[in-house]
């Protein structure tokens, strides 16, 4: 997987280099929060399950929101507090109050900007990790201000301003530290064993949020005369205005002390009103619900679900209106799909598993339905062991990692003769050969997975590289790995290779710590070569010992941006060696797709739609075979790339993916996730077993469809049975050009595309470095002879301007033919520099139709008024700007579906045509791609070296041309 203990690294080198373009800073202090508690009473060695993981800087959470909604300090994600040996936390409740009461907060900060602090609420079960939906639902309204006298803003309740450093008399101060005390309101509805107090704090010393324009400032707090904010606020805290969450964990419950919540005080005291403090571990009271009795207090919040609208897969809605399974959702409050039958409640709630409808026939998920819908967990083999409760939802257990090295912080210690030892640790850092067994024994399938991210990565910033060391090695490895298999009773080998494999094609510029052992030749043949002898190896060892589960597994779990593009070699080793695999699995959570924020099947965050790339894998590198894909997720390791997904994101992702083009992937592989860890309670295998259940066994159904017919080769099934590979690689080393052989006449009627589509080039980077391919063959440079110019305004009678019709979008056949059809053109940046352009022309049938009534465009950001769409208005008098720096995007929507020829830029110099700025140069090598109508990427190509270049382009020429 990329994101290990050892990849995090990455992410606080960035955080941190991040965090100290920035000096305001502050923490909640009572009650305490989890970054501060952390602090208090962290401890740095000798700790155990009750100790928290020391915080070093309690104040630096300015980094959140969509990323972690209580806070992100480098690895540090207060989503999930952390002990001091890497567990979770248990829960310490720092205070209780009663529903409604008026409750007091105090705050610092280390370094003053002013603004305004906010605090919302939300129920939690242990382990859950909050929706900002969650505490949006439950705002708390401020009452007053006991050290400055802020006055309550009536269009923004749940606000409190904080004074400038000269505040008439000064400031109350603690050490060097500037203090606050606000009280407010709770909630009159809201109670918990464990709710979590949010408190975001909006700077307003850069630019100033909405609503400040209207607010009665009292004197010593306007912050000036300073610019508006834009709108919305950035959601994660990276940008302006710097911003700073935490989350306290308190109990709220009428068995709280203070006085009733109907009497108010006016009390200075700094704490009192309606709490009492407490800094020990919260004992909780287990209570039950029926399904037809339900407390009459309870709330009735409409969220994510509600009394009208039940969850689906037979999970529970709270109280609070979201979906869950465990007693937090389903036990007292909860609204719908509740545990429970119409009689008395037992003194103890039914179990889980066995009283949820859905779920009637057994107690565990299993391998033993067929080579489809897995649910896939990895286990990191230092972190904690899954308990049953987890391991209930699993089909599949992947033990991360088997390597050829010892962990060092600062750099791996690598074996020269990349030897591994002769068993792997299970979990704990310890071998375990006793559950491995009671695993399997519960149907499970355990697999070793060698490698990871510190075996070496691809990305910027990493300096790992011992699998330099393996080589050349692939008999002794394979050798290794099965004799590990054999002697700990595995089912199979997962490869996660997320190093370098070509740095002279799509990953010019990257893996810079390669050592002289490197080349491209010797990367790619190891990929192919220990895969092919894997497979041998363990049918040898599947002959020779009866093993009686289907055959051995062989996967890999590469990353999408390395296969993302069907001329990726690692893609075509994949595909050349597909027979040896039994299922692959891609991490859909390295920034190429981002279907948590786009959706299965959208693209904008991401780079290009998570179907899309599943598609490409399920019908071109297989035979038309998604259940041989597992769609990859990450719980809470990836906020890195803004892939973090929950448990019902992931439901909806997979729910979206079975229906997708038709349901042509509803039987698909199923779902992996990253990791064990994070999981808690096995809350997130059990909402996401209640979607891939749904079609367990399907690959195993005798069905005929109007898309499939008898063909000269029958694709292969998924039993047992493949034909055993031959003992050496069939390609040692992949060819240049894709494997996949041009279509005849006649096609076979699969349900797939006879042109495999296309990946886009280039994904959209996020905080931490993306894995994104560069060029691997540059177009030449443009020739001196330009095309002329297009006149300055925009045609309207002229033939070049056509209204596009996707039945019809041209009427010369061979140009229908010959190239590949799109309707979108994006131009993505390598350089990491800005996009300016005067035009963009689009051809096909040599007519610019980019100048067509329908076109439009649009940009990733925009310098001023230099909008996308002076890109498309026939005119060299305006141009398009992009403002960000890093990994520019523009695209052309054609408004129909065209046969592309070729694309041509009409490239902006900086302050005059010789370009002493260098600006032409931006361009350099920028990925191409076409984009049809369903958005599938149907070709990509790369521009050639632009500097000097007014224009630059690409052709897209007929197939085989």
């Amino acid at each position: 997987m990329a994101f290990t203990k050892e990849a995090t690294l990455v992410t606080a080198a960035l955080a941190f280099n991040l965090r100290n373009t920035v000096d305001a800073h502050g923490y909640l202090k009572s009650p305490r929060a989890r970054n501060y508690f952390a602090h208090t009473d962290g401890v740095w060695w000798g700790g155990g399950e009750s100790d928290p993981r020391a915080e070093n800087c309690p104040h630096c959470l300015n980094i959140g929101g969509t990323e972690a909604r209580c806070g992100l300090i480098e690895d540090r994600n207060y989503d999930y507090p952390t002990n001091f040996l890497g567990g979770i936390m248990p829960t310490v409740i720092q205070a209780c109050y009663k529903p409604g009461s008026i409750v007091d907060f105090e705050t610092i900060l280390t370094a003053h900007h002013m603004g305004h602090f906010e605090f919302f609420a939300c129920p939690v079960a242990h382990g859950e990790v909050p929706t900002q939906a969650c505490f949006d639902a439950h705002p708390l309204t401020f009452v007053s201000d006991e050290f400055y006298g802020a006055n309550p803003d009536t269009n923004f309740p749940e606000r409190a301003y904080i004074p400038r450093t000269d505040f008439p008399g000064g400031l109350v101060m603690e050490g060097d530290y500037y203090s606050f005390h606000h009280r407010y309101r709770l909630p009159a509805s809201l109670s918990g064993d464990l709710v979590l107090i949010q408190w975001h704090y909006v700077t307003g010393n850069s630019c100033k949020d909405v609503g400040y324009d209207t607010y009665n400032w009292p004197t010593g707090f306007y912050p000036g005369d300073i610019p508006v904010c834009s709108q919305p606020l950035p959601p994660d805290g990276r940008g302006v205005p710097e911003q700073f969450w935490n989350c306290g964990e308190v109990k709220i419950s009428d068995t709280c002390g203070g006085p009733d919540p109907t009497t108010t005080t006016t009390s200075s005291t700094t704490i009192g009103t309606g709490a009492t403090t407490s800094s020990t571990a919260s004992s909780t009271t287990t209570t039950t619900s029926t399904a037809t009795t339900r407390p009459a207090n309870c709330a009735t919040v409409t969220a994510a679900c509600g009394l009208n609208n039940p969850c689906s897969g037979g999970m529970c809605c709270s109280q609070w209106g979201y979906c869950g399974t465990t007693e937090a959702y389903c036990g007292a409050c909860c609204q719908t799909g509740c545990w429970g039958v119409p009689t008395p409640p037992s003194p103890t709630p039914p179990s889980p598993i066995t009283s949820k409808p859905t779920i009637a026939t057994s107690s565990s998920y299993t391998a033993n339905h067929g080579e489809d819908s897995r649910l896939i967990a990895y286990v990191g083999n230092w972190q904690a062991c899954p308990t049953d409760a987890q391991v209930d939802a699993y089909s599949h257990m992947v033990i991360a990692f088997g390597v050829s090295y010892t962990w060092d912080a600062t750099k791996n210690n690598c074996d020269t003769q990349c030897n591994v030892g002769t068993s792997v640790p299970i979990c704990n850092n310890s071998n375990n050969q006793a559950l491995v067994d009671k695993w399997r024994s519960m149907g499970k399938k355990v697999i070793l997975s060698f490698g990871g991210a510190g075996m070496g990565g691809s990305w910027s910033g990493d300096n790992n590289n011992c699998w330099d060391y393996c080589f050349g090695k692939e008999e002794q490895l394979s050798s290794s790995l099965v004799n590990i298999v054999k002697n700990q009773n595995f089912d199979g080998i997962d490869i996660d290779y997320e190093y370098c494999f070509d740095v002279n094609g799509l990953q010019s510029g990257r893996c810079a710590q390669r050592s002289g052992l490197y080349s491209d030749e010797k990367a790619q043949t190891f990929l192919d070569t220990l895969t092919s002898k894997l497979r041998v190896k363990l049918d040898a060892l599947q002959a020779s010992n009866g093993y009686s589960r289907g055959r051995y597994e062989v996967t890999h779990a590469p990353m999408d941006s390395d296969v993302s593009r069907p001329d990726s070699k690692y893609y075509q080793i994949l595909k050349n060696r597909r027979y040896d695999l039994d299922f692959i699995m891609p991490q859909m959570y390295n920034g190429v797709t981002r279907p948590g924020i786009d959706g299965v099947d959208g693209s904008g965050a991401g780079a290009m739609s998570a179907a899309a790339l599943f598609r490409n894998i399920a019908n071109d590198l297989f035979d038309g075979e998604p259940n041989k894909v597992v769609f990859g997720f990450c719980i809470s390791d990836c906020s890195g790339t803004g892939s973090n997904v929950s448990g019902n994101q992931a439901v909806a992702i997979l729910s979206d993916l079975k229906s997708y083009n038709n349901e042509e992937l509803s039987c698909n592989g199923g779902a992996f996730f990253w990791v064990a860890q994070h999981d808690i309670g096995g809350a997130w295998s059990d909402a996401v077993l209640s979607e891939v259940k749904q079609t367990a066994g399907c690959s195993n159904l005798s069905t005929t469809t109007s898309t499939s017919t008898v063909t000269a080769t029958p694709k292969p099934t998924n039993s047992p049975v493949t034909p055993k590979p031959t003992n050496s690689p069939v390609t040692p080393k992949p060819t240049n050009s894709p494997v996949t052989p041009k279509p005849t006449n006649q096609p076979t009627q699969l349900p797939t595309t006879a042109k495999p589509s296309y990946a886009p080039v280039t994904p959209k980077p996020t905080s931490q470095p993306t894995k994104l391919p560069t060029t691997a063959n540059p177009t030449p440079k443009p020739t001196s002879q330009p095309t002329k110019f297009p006149s300055t305004t925009k045609p309207t009678s002229s033939p070049v301007t056509p209204k596009p019709t996707s039945a019809n979008p041209t009427s010369n056949p061979t140009a229908s033919r010959c190239f590949p059809s799109a309707r979108k053109i994006r131009l993505h940046s390598i350089t990491g520099e800005q996009i300016q352009l005067f035009e963009v022309q689009v051809f096909s049938s040599g007519i610019n139709v980019a100048l067509s009534a329908t076109a439009t465009a649009m940009q990733s950001s925009t310098l001023g008024a230099y909008g996308a769409s002076n890109a498309v208005d026939g005119s060299v008098q305006s141009f398009s700007h992009t403002n960000e720096i890093g990994f520019a995007w523009l695209e052309v929507d054609l408004g129909g579906m065209f046969p592309i020829e070729s694309v041509k830029f009409i490239n902006r110099w900086c302050r005059n045509p010789s370009d002493a700025n260098g600006c032409l140069c931006r361009l350099s090598h920028a990925a191409v791609s076409l984009i049809d109508d369903r958005g599938s990427w149907v070709a990509a190509k790369f521009v050639g070296d632009t500097c000097g270049a007014l224009e630059v382009g690409v052709d897209f020429p007929c197939d085989g041309a």
